[in-house]
């Protein structure tokens, strides 16, 4: 019973000693020195891996009017002819990646089933034209989706040779035809 008693008091008077040492070591303004750190090396870090609402680009069209419903940068939605929308956005938008799905503007229901297609506008570098089809091909006015994403724009790198393919455009069995 003693030797359990003296090894209980012993280890409280070792974790007494470790608290005080590191309450004497530690300075006052420990708690600033954490808010610095936070703010000037681990924030920008973690802020990188989400996007930032404010630069990512999209818009929800209407389809049978072609008007904005919602989004995020545009300035400008217009539906010209059946099935063919275009969408500006406040900066430009060359060389960045266009991603579009058929969708009710709402928040209830299902789109009748279509495609869709995107392609930079001809007429402004801030310009998204869109074309919308019925399943069977046909041109038709569905609602959509628009997301443009300039986060990361990169040249364009090279086609790579096909697999099997020589660097010269020759098959690996020197079989050309």
């Amino acid at each position: 019973m003693r030797i359990v008693r003296r090894r209980k008091i012993a280890g409280l008077v070792v974790a007494a000693l470790t608290v005080v040492v590191v309450l004497a070591a530690t300075p006052a303004g420990a708690v600033t020195n954490w808010t610095a750190i936070w703010n000037n090396h681990l924030k920008p870090k973690a802020d990188k891996r989400y996007v930032n609402e404010s630069d990512l680009l999209w818009a929800v069209i209407d389809g049978t009017t072609g008007d904005l419903v919602r989004g995020n940068g545009v300035t400008f939605a217009d539906k010209s002819d059946t099935g063919d929308y275009q969408v500006r956005f406040n900066k430009n938008v060359r060389g960045c990646v266009y991603v579009a799905t058929v969708g009710l503007p709402g928040s209830l229901g299902v789109e009748l089933p279509g495609q869709i297609g995107v392609a930079g506008e001809n007429a402004s570098v801030r310009g998204v034209w869109v074309d919308t089809y019925d399943s069977l091909g046909a041109e038709a006015d569905r609602s959509f989706h628009l997301i443009v994403d300039c986060d990361k724009i990169a040249t364009p790198s090279p086609v790579a040779p096909r697999a099997g393919a020589g660097g010269d455009g020759a098959s690996a069995d020197g079989d050309n035809g």
